[in-house]
């Protein structure tokens, strides 16, 4: 059944299975098929991968990951897995305390697609300092 799948959909189907399942998949992939799998995925659903994964396959996901998206993963691997850190999704809107509504309408028009679960824009100031938030 899993050769069916394709391969773009992999990383998606290894974070919805069982555990003993994905176990079972990861045993059955070489390297650069995991690798492969995990480059659909967003650095926090990496994250919830990572300790069925092999090492080498870490170290080579770590390497074709941008440098902002490192530090993410790093971040969201440094936190135990049942806690809100570990939970945590990077993948949100923010905007500057000091840009008119205009300016951030502007903004998110020209987004090719917003992030899923986006109901609120989270305001900050120049220093990415939490400042409230815009339904």
């Amino acid at each position: 059944m899993w050769d069916l799948v394709k391969a773009d959909r992999d990383g998606d189907i290894l974070l919805e299975v069982s555990d003993a399942v994905r176990e079972t998949l990861i045993a059955h992939m070489d390297a650069p098929e995991l690798v492969a799998a995990t480059g659909q995925l967003d650095t926090d659903e990496i994250a919830d991968l990572a300790p069925d994964l092999p090492r080498e396959v870490m170290q080579d996901v770590f390497r074709s990951l941008s440098a902002e998206e490192r530090e993410q993963l790093r971040e969201a691997m440094s936190y135990p897995e049942d806690t809100v850190g570990g939970l945590m999704d990077f993948d949100m809107l923010t905007v500057r305390d000091d840009v008119s509504v205009e300016v951030v309408l502007r903004y998110l028009r020209r987004l090719d697609e917003m992030p899923d679960h986006t109901d609120q824009l989270f305001v900050v100031d120049r220093a990415g300092v939490f400042k409230g938030v815009v339904a």
